[in-house]
């Protein structure tokens, strides 16, 4: 997946805080032990890009992980996404 910014840059410490909220809101009930996730940074199109990748396995049992559900989890994400531009001005 990808978080996209038309902005090529964001304060400094913002763009961890972004990753940790986005985390938290798409894994709710998961501590960080749970999951993995990777996170790859670049702005080569003009915009700030923070690509991740998520393998879909827990990690404390072994089951399968299904990290996004598009029915179920479109609308906690786009409420996310809502108030990170209103409280980044964005």
């Amino acid at each position: 997946g990808v978080l996209s910014f038309a902005e090529a840059d964001l304060p400094p410490g913002q763009r961890e805080k972004l990753m940790a909220s986005f985390e938290r809101v798409l894994m709710p009930g998961l501590d960080k032990d749970q999951y993995s996730i990777l996170w790859v940074e670049h702005a080569d199109k003009g915009r700030l890009e923070l690509n991740f990748l998520i393998p879909n396995t827990e990690l404390l049992t072994g089951k399968r992980l299904q990290p996004y559900y598009d029915r179920a989890d479109r609308p906690r994400i786009d409420a996310w996404q809502t108030v990170v531009n209103g409280r980044l001005g964005l």
